[in-house]
Formats: structure tokens, sequence, C-alpha cells
């Protein structure tokens, strides 16, 4: 493995090129990916849905629904945030579609147990009831049956 052509906003010299053993750097590349110990419970959190989304797509299928991002802003350090859009898939252009948010506070919470129920809560109860409208339009989710509720937290 090579790595050349450096570019940074740091001032120094770099070295032309950095050379490293392919099979040593794929095994730190797979160990790195697996290292999870950097994160706070709410990233946390938001990996494992996000982890679980990916697994099942039956979870937020079965609402119609397809999966957007799930992150944790250090700005807001127990908050765990997961999106999604409705519908799942839309059968015209002219269809309005909208994305949802929704917020878990993590504060105090075992993230694998609070990922885990997640999850499960969205198995059981339709998330648009809970969640709020953070894209599309007010228009657009009215025509789509569902009652806009303002964001509060996006």
């Amino acid at each position: 493995m090579i790595w050349k052509d450096w570019r940074s906003s740091m001032p120094g010299d770099l070295p032309q090129e950095t050379r490293f053993d392919a099979a040593e750097y794929d095994r730190e590349i797979t160990r790195a990916e697996q290292d999870h110990d950097w994160e706070w419970p709410a990233r946390t959190v938001a990996r494992l849905v996000a982890e679980q989304f990916r697994a099942d797509p039956a979870i937020l299928g079965r609402w119609n629904c397809r999966p957007g991002w799930c992150t944790a802003w250090l700005k807001d350090f127990d908050t765990a945030r997961l999106t999604f859009g409705y519908p799942a898939r839309k059968t015209s252009a002219d269809e309005p579609s909208v994305q949802f948010g929704l917020l878990v506070d993590v504060r105090d919470r075992d993230p694998v147990a609070t990922a885990a129920e997640v999850v499960e809560s969205i198995r059981n109860i339709d998330p648009k009831t809970t969640a709020e409208i953070i894209g599309g339009s007010k228009n657009g989710a009215e025509k789509l049956g569902l009652a806009y509720r303002k964001p509060s937290r996006w």
C-alpha cells in the first residue's frame, strides 16, 4: 500500500510517499472499523440502530418507510438522531415524500439496551406517529395523510 500526493491544511513538509505492508494495512483497517471505544453513548445508539436498519429492512419497511441517517451530535451529546423517509418508494415523480426525525434521549441509559428498545418500538408502533417531520412540506405531508408537527430540535 502506498500513500502519496499528500494534501494538508497543516503547515510543514510531508513525505513524498509512505509505504505500508498490504496485509498489515488491511488488518489495521479491519481493526479500526471494529473499534468503537471512542464512541459516546448516543453515538453508540445511533450506530447500533443504523446497523439494525441495514440488517433488517422490514423494521421500517412494514410502515412503508425507508431508513435515512442515524447519528449523534457533539453539541447535543445525550441525544441520538434517527431519520427515515416516507413513502419507502415513490410511485410517481410528483408524489410528495417527507423525511422524519426521531430524537432519542440517551442520558444515563445503557446504549445497547436503548438501541434495542428503539428498534423494538419501531417494529411495533408506526414511527410516523411519534417522529417529527423534518423534510418535505406541510402540504406534502397532508397529501400523504400525515399530521404535520413542526420540528423542535432539528
